[in-house]
């Protein structure tokens, strides 16, 4: 029962309203109406200049793009630097049996006598 009761208390309520909104003068809407077309511009002229306006992100990628370009840099030149060490890693790897497996040519085996020798065709008697 107590939600039968609560409920007739609401609509009390709402009728007490209701007459009290009847028994006073018919409401003026005409000032609403005739400020209708100056809201209306005025509501268009705030998209206008939303639309206009950058992003609100803007400002700081803006100052952010300078750091990005010396981290860019930064990179750029670490791998330019891992290049040309592995570039000369890779000449001096060809020197030894490297060079004899990838070519199969002993003059490209370099300065290592004992693979020299045993790279050689020959007499293997001594």
């Amino acid at each position: 029962m107590p939600d039968r009761s609560r409920r007739d208390k609401e609509a009390a309520r709402l009728r007490e309203a209701l007459r009290r909104a009847s028994a006073g003068p018919e409401p003026d809407v005409g000032r609403l109406i005739s400020r209708v077309p100056a809201m209306l511009a005025e509501a268009r002229r705030r998209r206008e200049a939303r639309a206009g306006a950058p992003p609100n992100w803007l400002p700081i990628a803006w100052s952010a793009v300078p750091r990005v370009a010396a981290v860019t840099l930064a990179i750029v030149i670490a791998a330019s630097v891992v290049l040309v060490r592995d570039a000369g890693v890779e000449r001096a790897a060809t020197n030894g049996v490297d060079a004899l497996i990838l070519t199969g040519n002993v003059d490209r085996a370099g300065s290592d006598v004992l693979l020299e020798a045993i790279a050689t065709p020959g007499d293997d008697n001594g």
